[in-house]
């Protein structure tokens, strides 16, 4: 699904659809980094960094929650560094906020 399905849906709809393509998104960002496949890891964040883009989140954020977006953006540095093993344990972290 493509972030245009959230630009012509209506406002719940537009929740339900991010929070829906979001979680696929994470999900394959967690299946490359399990992997240790960088250049889909590193693709697979920038799937999820567009689609804050359109969402509904203040500043293009794709998360809501500070920490969240903090613990995202961490991710994103150590794919951009190339270091696997800080971006797998960014993104652990970053997994962790949403059993709490």
């Amino acid at each position: 699904m493509s972030t245009s399905a959230i630009s012509s849906a209506s406002a719940p709809q537009k929740l339900d659809l991010y929070f829906g393509i979001r979680h696929h998104d994470l999900q394959q960002l967690g299946k490359a980094l399990e992997n240790g496949d960088l250049a889909s890891a590193q693709q697979d964040y920038v799937t999820i960094q567009n689609l804050g883009q359109h969402g509904p989140f203040p500043n293009g954020n794709a998360f809501w929650n500070s920490s969240r977006q903090q613990d995202f953006e961490a991710v994103g540095s150590a794919l951009k560094s190339g270091d696997l093993a800080t971006a797998q344990q960014a993104y652990r972290q970053l997994q962790s906020t949403f059993s709490e």
